[in-house]
């Protein structure tokens, strides 16, 4: 089985994760689009610039990012715009089973 095909397979297969903090897995444009609504400037410029930025490089980097998602989350609006949007993501992984903590 060629790696494309495998790729294509593992995502018709129906998965579960378990144990998410919500708060961590958030994705980049999420937290961007918080952050602009929210009048709350991050470290770049651009959502691009942002989303480089948004890569981790280690667990600190990881507890700095982690500290500037949580800062952008201001309203009740923005927890279920975060919630929908990870649980789209989860959607289209074919997650079909997630346990998520706050």
């Amino acid at each position: 089985m060629k790696l494309h095909e495998a790729t294509s397979l593992m995502h018709h297969v129906p998965k579960v994760e378990i144990h998410v903090h919500l708060e961590g897995a958030t994705d980049a444009e999420t937290v961007w689009a918080m952050a602009q609504r929210n009048g709350i400037a991050l470290p770049a410029s651009s959502l691009q610039d942002w989303k480089d930025h948004y890569r981790f490089r280690d667990f600190e980097h990881f507890i700095e990012i982690y500290g500037l998602a949580t800062s952008v989350m201001r309203r009740p609006e923005d927890w279920s715009f975060m919630v929908e949007r990870f649980l789209f993501g989860q959607a289209q992984q074919n997650i079909v089973y997630t346990e998520v903590f706050l």
